[in-house]
């Protein structure tokens, strides 16, 4: 079994890759994560080929380790490939929390400077539904898209991203204080 992700196109031309955790497979009947620890490497040769500036982890460290995708190894393998390892965790089946938001406010520039440019980024959790949709949902309604459609296109593009309550009030939220922000 080959591991494989979605992509989700952005109205600027940028491209979301949405995935599990590198050297893991989703599996959709039944629903659940396979581990293939002997294709890591392959994997993120994989995610490589299709050419994104960065891929962003979403899982904690210890999560990445217990994975059998240490940061040291992710960020050395992805480096062999031109590709930048960004690290943002947040904790399983929550939504992202001050230490998400605190780093946000300097990556999103960064990001959003590359997808405006055409560019793509990769983005994965555990399964890459809960936390990699939460994000993804985040981007796109940082292009002006409501939460629910955002959740909705991201849906689309990965059917059962955004696993939580908890995740999906965040967007709600999110989108309210960007409303509350332009009065």
């Amino acid at each position: 079994m080959d591991y494989t992700f979605n992509e989700l196109k952005l109205p600027n031309g940028g491209r979301l890759g949405l995935g599990c955790c590198p050297g893991h497979r989703l599996r959709l009947s039944p629903l659940g994560l396979v581990r293939a620890p002997e294709s890591l490497r392959d994997d993120l040769k994989a995610i490589a080929e299709w050419k994104p500036h960065a891929m962003l982890s979403l899982m904690e460290e210890h999560e990445l380790t217990e994975a059998g995708a240490p940061v040291h190894l992710l960020a050395e393998a992805l480096a062999e490939h031109s590709v930048e390892w960004l690290h943002l965790p947040i904790c399983d089946m929550m939504a992202p929390d001050h230490r998400f938001e605190t780093a946000w406010v300097d990556l999103w520039p960064r990001l959003d400077r590359r997808l405006q440019e055409g560019g793509r980024v990769f983005i994965h959790c555990y399964a890459g539904l809960g936390r990699t949709g939460t994000v993804a949902s985040l981007i796109l309604m940082q292009y002006g898209f409501s939460a629910r459609d955002a959740i909705q296109q991201v849906r689309g593009a990965r059917p059962g991203s955004i696993q939580s309550f908890e995740q999906e009030h965040y967007l709600s939220l999110m989108a309210h204080r960007a409303r509350s922000a332009e009065r």
